[in-house]
């Protein structure tokens, strides 16, 4: 296993690796937009409520017409072309904010890795949507079949309600009908590890292990702040409080990766009062959520986050282990440095139990690979006298080849 200062020194190609990441191809117009004029707008263009004082005009950034606060209450940054560059999140109609957000609407998850490697599934955090995963998705890939699917509420699925219930059936519909072995490895971020908490307790078949991270603040010291915010905020102060939260305690996130996993998608602030009863629901189960499920459970949290439940919650465990992240915040899932602490600690986790060595032995036995080819020495992988624990041990020296 690797140690943490071979883990924490950032990759030759890493300029490369957050740089990929760019904007995706969307459907814009071939020009800038004009606005309409007041005057030429009495009623809302989209549901035709008539304004007045108190029914006021704002004008989408996209498009150029003008709606109700209802009709045009969402915020995301717009793509450069052709709107010219911008650092600001922009208020956009109800429309707009799918056919400008990065997102695709037309797909419930994305995929990556090789088809027959083990399943790894990511769940995204409250408020955001599958594209808050890309560094995990483009980290993993290289080890695992990777599914990044919407949670209810958020991305594509934006116009289903948010229940434990619904996220738990969204997940657990994905393993069975997408995954080969209709079991995987669940790793989930704040909700969205919560959300594997209940996964597990409810389908541990479906389950080969779960990773908890950056869900162990009490939320019920917070409470009535968090439904304060669900109730009395609008979009736009609830855009700004996450752009300076992001500035505060993320300077070490690249702008690219801000831009492209929170801002560019567009984030799912209709669904904050839900997001918090959802929350709240898994943290008052969750010790004996956790107790019992059998399965192999890792929690990892950032130094600097919240942490108040993190010793209850492993001693409710059955099996489980604990990574800290050096100096991490909350927002780490975004930081490339501490992605790739973490993303070591999850992979050496896989390997501990055995589910990683299987994504090595699928390379070997499908592509008709071996260990000694790598070093120019010929042998015959496709020999049927090889017991498992040879092919197991062929397998993990591929793996840590693969790793360096």
């Amino acid at each position: 296993m690797a140690s943490e200062e071979q883990i924490s020194k950032p990759d030759q190609d890493e300029d490369t690796f957050i740089s990929s990441i760019g904007e995706q191809h969307i459907k814009v117009p071939a020009e800038k937009p004009v606005w309409v004029e007041d005057s030429a707008s009495p009623c809302c263009h989209s549901c035709q409520a008539k304004f007045t004082f108190f029914q006021r005009r704002h004008h989408c950034r996209g498009c150029g017409n003008i709606f109700d606060a209802a009709c045009a209450g969402k915020y995301l940054r717009l793509p450069t072309k052709p709107y010219g560059p911008s650092t600001e999140l922009q208020r956009v109609c109800n429309q707009c904010f799918r056919d400008l957000s990065s997102i695709d609407y037309s797909h419930r998850f994305d995929t990556a890795g090789y088809e027959k490697a083990p399943a790894l599934i990511l769940l995204h955090p409250e408020l955001t949507s599958r594209r808050a995963m890309l560094l995990q998705l483009e980290s993993f890939k290289k080890y695992f079949r990777v599914w990044s699917p919407d949670l209810p509420g958020h991305g594509s699925l934006v116009d289903e309600k948010l229940t434990l219930d619904s996220a738990v059936n969204v997940v657990a519909e994905l393993i069975k009908t997408e995954t080969t072995e209709q079991k995987a490895l669940v790793f989930g971020y704040s909700m969205g590890g919560l959300v594997a908490i209940a996964l597990a307790a409810r389908h541990p078949e479906l389950c080969a292990g779960i990773i908890v991270g950056g869900c162990c603040q009490d939320l019920a010291t917070d409470s009535k702040l968090l439904r304060a915010g669900a109730t009395l905020l609008n979009n736009r102060m609830r855009s700004m409080i996450v752009e300076q939260k992001a500035s505060v305690t993320g300077a070490n996130i690249p702008p690219v990766v801000l831009k492209e996993a929170l801002y560019r998608p567009g984030q799912f602030f209709d669904c904050w009062t839900e997001c918090i009863q959802l929350m709240e629901e898994v943290q008052t189960k969750a010790e004996l959520m956790l107790g019992s499920y059998q399965g192999p459970v890792l929690f990892v949290n950032g130094e600097q986050d919240s942490r108040e439940l993190e010793t209850a919650w492993m001693a409710a465990t059955q099996r489980s282990q604990l990574k800290v992240v050096p100096n991490a915040p909350h927002l780490m899932l975004y930081d490339p440095i501490s992605c790739r602490v973490f993303h070591h600690y999850i992979r050496d986790f896989a390997e501990l139990e055995g589910y990683l060595v299987a994504v090595v032995r699928h390379t070997v036995e499908e592509l008709n690979l071996d260990s000694d080819e790598e070093t120019g020495q010929q042998s015959d992988s496709s020999d049927d006298s090889d017991s498992d624990a040879e092919a197991n041990a062929r397998a993990a020296k591929m793996f840590s080849r693969m790793r360096k």
